[in-house]
């Protein structure tokens, strides 16, 4: 499944049923956004704990992430894929 149409559906799962804040909807959006766009990939099934390390490390290195950015982000992804999980899209979620 394309990971941006499965993120729009975590989205509404988190605005509806966790009730979660708008501005933490929007920030998680852009953080699956910044992942997909650096990383170059479509599908959730191209995600593997690999990539997720070297996102990161090219987020600590390259664009010099505080520590808060790197918690937001694992945050962020680690949310989304155990979503992703519990709603039987992936198998195991590389971010834990």
């Amino acid at each position: 499944m394309n990971i941006l149409e499965a993120h729009k559906k975590f989205r509404r799962h988190c605005r509806f049923e966790e009730q979660l804040q708008e501005t933490t909807i929007k920030a998680m959006k852009a953080c699956t956004q910044t992942f997909v766009k650096r990383m170059g990939i479509n599908e959730l099934s191209q995600i593997s704990l690999e990539l997720l390390r070297e996102f990161f490390y090219e987020g600590m290195e390259m664009h010099e992430w505080s520590y808060w950015t790197f918690m937001n982000y694992l945050k962020y992804l680690k949310k989304f894929l155990g979503w992703c999980v519990d709603s039987g899209l992936i198998k195991d979620n590389p971010a834990i």
